[in-house]
């Protein structure tokens, strides 16, 4: 019924590997979203400071699943993965300054 030139995808097979560390680094930077959202809330009633810091960090993540979610669908092309790699590491790095910042000592 289907022919085997439409089982393959659409940019070509991706390495276990390659999955593996994009998994890594997708878990990773959830996990330190996360985090640094939840230290934004507390001592209560949080600051207006730290609460803003999180409102652009949860933006700034919601920009990056836009992105990946056009990829694995096959809107972008396959130069935007290192695009995809970059704002993850920048929110990587975005993170770890507001948690330093929440978190002086």
């Amino acid at each position: 019924m289907y022919d085997a030139g439409t089982d393959t995808p659409l940019f070509g097979d991706t390495r276990p590997r390659d999955r593996f560390l994009s998994y890594l680094l997708g878990g990773f930077t959830c996990v330190l979203v996360l985090f640094t959202f939840i230290s934004s809330l507390f001592p209560w009633p949080p600051p207006f400071k730290k609460i803003f810091l999180a409102i652009a960090i949860i933006f700034v993540c919601i920009g990056e699943l836009v992105l990946i979610f056009w990829y694995k669908r096959g809107d972008l092309d396959p130069k935007f993965r290192k695009l995809i790699l970059f704002n993850c590491l920048s929110l990587i790095i975005l993170c770890l300054s507001a948690n330093l910042f929440y978190y002086p000592k």
